[in-house]
């Protein structure tokens, strides 16, 4: 009986171990600055300007994340007609990696 509970015990912990491999890590201001001092990675800024993403809207929260190997901005902007956008930037080269939008 002691093995029954132990299985799924066992189960959960097999589908949570891989999971945390996949997860993003923000990035200290810190790290940010060095970052791109190294010109490892872009300031937001720039991204943002070079590819037209200020057109969705006032930027409300930005980020920096390494994710999978590669550093990432997560960027939300609300656009003037009330529409949430959260976008996924690669913070190299400035590409857009992902686009969402929804209402607010």
């Amino acid at each position: 009986m002691k093995t029954l509970k132990t299985i799924p015990l066992a189960l959960l912990a097999a589908l949570l171990i891989p999971a945390v491999g996949l997860t993003a890590e923000t990035i200290d201001p810190l790290e940010v600055v060095q970052l791109q001092a190294d010109h490892r990675i872009q300031p937001m800024d720039h991204v943002l300007k070079a590819s037209g993403k200020t057109a969705y809207g006032q930027i409300i929260e930005s980020h920096l994340e390494r994710e999978q190997g590669r550093y990432v901005y997560r960027i939300k902007t609300l656009g003037v007609d009330g529409v949430l956008h959260r976008m996924t930037v690669d913070a190299e080269d400035g590409h857009l990696l992902r686009h969402d939008s929804g209402m607010h």
